[in-house]
């Protein structure tokens, strides 16, 4: 595995935290309420369309993570990984200026 490997595979599973954290927050609801891992500040616009497809190759972070650039992904999940960097760059700052991620500041 390389360095590019590691990176989306890091990305995708962030990615995937997000939209569950984001997804428990709206959802959560009874006398026992599942909490996210982190507090949710942000809102996921294309919710439906990103969580729509379950199948194992549709499944959202399955997409990113088999990327390698941003011109593979669909427009809503382009959108999604550009909300997430931020958060990704604090996590993994090593990971600021690489090449297969420039396309997502181009748009």
């Amino acid at each position: 595995m390389n360095k590019t490997d590691v990176l989306w595979d890091r990305l995708a599973g962030g990615v995937q935290i997000y939209v569950e954290n984001y997804i428990i927050s709206q959802h959560a609801a009874g006398r026992y309420p599942v909490k996210p891992s982190y507090p949710v500040d942000y809102k996921i616009d294309d919710i439906e369309e990103i969580t729509a497809d379950t199948s194992l190759d549709g499944y959202f972070a399955h997409k990113i993570s088999r990327c390698r650039d941003a011109s593979e992904l669909p427009i809503y999940l382009k959108k999604l990984v550009k909300q997430y960097l931020p958060r990704f760059f604090d996590a993994y700052p090593e990971y600021r200026g690489e090449k297969s991620l420039e396309k997502f500041y181009a748009d």
